[in-house]
């Protein structure tokens, strides 16, 4: 059985962050303490043989700390991230406190004739989002994509090693829930896209930037 809860609260943020950047280093990290946060519980009910699904109010703090690397090597822009988030979270006798591990490591060619090469590889380790255990998870994607004029052709690959999966699992008030599965994420896409009169820019200084807009 499910219903909703008439008697939630607003959720209060009080938030904290710090950025830093030297060169091709950029820090981030953040703070959070969040009052009253909407959170789903599953419990047992008394009268029936059934569970209830609903939402609370529930007080928590939560947390991220990252570290990226962005050098240009010729034509290879790569990207290094590396950083962790967790929160601090404890009801009826148990703790649903913790911290990830996450990182990525993206590469991007920018090729002569307008070919670009882009490579991902992503991952993290399990962690926790509010009552919820997120099982660890590793993914890679890779695309070519060729511009030609107004025409860009993109041929890309999703989830390379089939590796990506829905995997959860939730214990709140004598339930237990668990799910893993297969989403199918792996697949071979083309696109093909044409840009209708597209927009100059005004601006009459350099190319400053350019680069990056083709990248995106």
């Amino acid at each position: 059985v499910e219903k909703g809860n008439p008697e939630l609260q607003p959720c209060y943020n009080h938030s904290i962050s710090l950025m830093a950047e030297h060169r091709n280093l950029v820090f981030d990290a953040s703070y959070d303490i969040l009052k009253d946060a909407c959170v789903f519980y599953n419990q047992v009910m008394s009268e029936y043989p059934m569970t209830l699904a609903n939402y609370m109010n529930h007080d928590m703090q939560t947390y991220h700390v990252n570290l990226v690397y962005s050098p240009t090597i010729g034509v290879w822009k790569p990207s290094w991230q590396i950083g962790t988030e967790g929160q601090v979270l404890h009801d009826d006798g148990k703790s649903y406190s913790g911290a990830s591990l996450n990182y990525e490591w993206k590469n991007i060619w920018s090729l002569p004739r307008k070919w670009t090469i882009t490579f991902n590889i992503f991952g993290s380790s399990a962690q926790y989002m509010k009552f919820i255990n997120i099982k660890p998870y590793f993914g890679a994607h890779v695309n070519i994509r060729k511009d030609i004029g107004n025409w860009q052709l993109r041929v890309g690959i999703q989830d390379i090693f089939n590796s990506l999966r829905e995997r959860w699992s939730q214990e709140t008030y004598g339930t237990y829930f668990e799910k893993c599965e297969n989403l199918h994420y792996q697949g071979v896409y083309i696109r093909v896209a044409y840009t209708f009169n597209p927009a100059k820019s005004k601006y009459k200084g350099g190319q400053a930037g350019q680069s990056e807009l083709n990248r995106l």
